[in-house]
């Protein structure tokens, strides 16, 4: 997973926003039971406006583990990124 995490990373790094997503979602589907894949694949689906993408996913991240305070604080921050969207 580590190795994965720096992967996306570097990716981010160099502005590749989508190659980083099917990097993440390669991770999640290689451990669908683990919470912190999902999460992560959430934040980048946020990082490039796939709001709906992204509440999917940290809400899979919520089932898989319901006290993920990461998963919570990732919807939180949608909401507000959905809403100043909106006011635009």
């Amino acid at each position: 997973m580590e190795a994965l995490q720096g992967k996306i990373g570097a990716l981010l790094g160099e502005k590749k926003i989508k190659e980083a997503i099917q990097v993440a979602e390669a991770a999640v589907k290689a451990n669908e039971q683990d919470a912190a894949s999902t999460r992560s694949s959430a934040s980048l689906y946020v990082a490039d406006n796939q709001y709906d993408k992204a509440s999917a996913s940290f809400r899979r991240s919520l089932e898989l583990n319901p006290r993920y305070v990461g998963a919570r604080l990732g919807l939180a921050r949608l909401a507000l990124a959905r809403n100043v969207t909106r006011k635009r």
